[in-house]
């Protein structure tokens, strides 16, 4: 599967980003997706009343979700690291003079 090869490397979001930011007329490429007429119609309508351009719309659109997706893998890892009792961690705050 792709996904989990593009969430191992979790920097390509922000390097897309930082190019966007740093050359706005970036090479891209086209891709299609068949969606539901009512979906683009609302889409449209978004993009037209904020004067958007849509293909930005989806761009930022697809990198959101692809952030999302490595917090989810993220939160998923941390469930698995071991915990501690509250009570210890203020305990060694303490003995280092931090609380």
């Amino acid at each position: 599967m792709v996904l989990p090869r593009l969430l191992a490397n979790a920097s390509l979001i922000e390097q897309i980003q930082a190019r966007q930011h740093r050359r706005p007329t970036l090479e891209t490429v086209q891709i299609s997706a068949r969606v539901d007429p009512a979906l683009k119609s609302a889409i449209e309508r978004y993009c037209r009343s904020r004067g958007l351009v849509m293909n930005h719309f989806v761009q930022e659109a697809l990198l959101d979700r692809l952030e999302e997706l490595e917090d989810i893998e993220e939160l998923k890892q941390l469930r698995h690291e071991p915990t501690r009792p509250l009570a210890d961690v203020l305990g060694e705050l303490k003995l280092d003079g931090k609380l």
